[in-house]
């Protein structure tokens, strides 16, 4: 019996040995990654951007030690989506890779209208997003977005390409700056396939069972609050998103709930044959 005791104890601490290693060396390869040099930036302007690319650098980047186990199981991941949570400077960030192969398309615009008589073909093509919808199209959403979202000192070529690419890989960026003022993670900004937003906590999920009476009726509230404000709030459209899982909202120190998944949405045009509101 001490024998086999002994035996189970070392294969045990054998065992432990090895998992240890694996994870130190899959972290510190994390750790010291260059995730600017991962992005694909030479895509661009066909990308995100690449406002975030100086923070996402080697040396600007670290991990956030809190979500271990996400960022390993992300690295590890075969999937081409990751997810991965760090800090940039004093900014807790969470950073999404969810990218789309465009770099056989040539396409470039100079003209907002090109653009958009390019959404018009788009619309008419096989491609479907699955998980983006507007009504009736989407066009009137990136019009009004490039005309009072975008910063218009920048090279606006470029930022047709990449709303165009945006389009195609993942509306998020979009539809966050359009509601950026109610309870969503703030977009930071893009490098290449990257997008980097705002870290707003552990998910309701993981939160909800450690609050009092009190914190979860000030949490229904925010929700409640949010629901109102994306169906009647913005002057032009109204946003009905269709994955409310307790796993999309994140909930910080001081109990403010954000939307930190904006996928899946359904975007409706108020005024669908021009009759809109002087924005």
């Amino acid at each position: 019996m001490y024998v086999l005791q002994k035996n189970i104890i070392g294969l045990l601490s054998l065992f432990l040995l090895v998992v240890g290693i694996l994870l130190v060396f899959v972290y510190n390869n994390i750790l010291v990654l260059d995730l600017a040099s991962l992005a694909n930036t030479n895509h661009c302007p066909l990308c995100y951007g690449m406002a975030m690319c100086i923070c996402l650098g080697r040396g600007n980047f670290t991990l956030n030690s809190n979500h271990l186990w996400e960022n390993v199981l992300s690295a590890c991941s075969l999937s081409k989506s990751h997810i991965i949570f760090g800090k940039c400077a004093e900014d807790w960030v969470v950073v999404k890779k969810r990218a789309l192969d465009l770099t056989e398309n040539e396409v470039k615009f100079d003209h907002m209208s090109e653009l958009l008589k390019s959404l018009d073909e788009l619309n008419e093509s096989h491609y479907d997003p699955q998980k983006f919808k507007c009504c009736p199209s989407h066009t009137k959403l990136v019009e009004y977005y490039i005309e009072n979202v975008v910063e218009k000192e920048n090279n606006m070529s470029d930022i047709y390409l990449n709303t165009f690419f945006m389009i195609h890989a993942n509306m998020e960026p979009i539809i966050q700056q359009v509601t950026k003022d109610w309870a969503v993670a703030e977009y930071l900004g893009g490098c290449g396939d990257f997008t980097v937003w705002q870290y707003c906590g552990d998910t309701l999920t993981w939160v909800v069972p450690e609050l009092d009476w009190m914190a979860r009726s000030f949490i229904a509230k925010q929700l409640l609050q949010f629901a109102f404000n994306a169906t009647f709030r913005h002057p032009r459209f109204s946003f009905y998103f269709t994955d409310m899982s307790p796993d999309n909202f994140a909930v910080s120190p001081e109990d403010e709930v954000r939307l930190v998944d904006l996928e899946n949405v359904i975007v409706v045009d108020k005024y669908p044959e021009g009759e809109c509101l002087d924005l």
